[in-house]
């Protein structure tokens, strides 16, 4: 995958997994056993990505967040199309 990519990002920002680029699978091969030959980095990979899960990017989180921005966005809409109600 792109190291560009949203998924990417979220990878290497939390420290949750790896990023290897289509077509690399020697890359791939030694990320792959890296974490089997340490399983310590792999439990931490794993518990760095539940608490991303759980702070960051679980369902409840994420629907507020659409909300306000739809909100906003609504506000910023209407402001802009009836001036005279500000």
């Amino acid at each position: 995958m792109s190291s560009s990519t949203e998924i990417a990002r979220i990878l290497i920002e939390e420290g949750c997994g790896f990023v290897v680029k289509p077509g690399y699978t020697e890359v791939l091969v030694n990320a792959l056993l890296r974490l089997y030959n340490n399983r310590q980095e792999l439990e931490l990979m794993g518990k760095n990505a539940r608490q991303a899960i759980d702070t960051k990017y679980n369902l409840n989180k994420v629907a507020r967040a659409y909300y306000i921005v739809t909100l906003i966005l609504t506000i910023r809409h209407s402001r802009e199309a009836c001036p005279s109600r500000q």
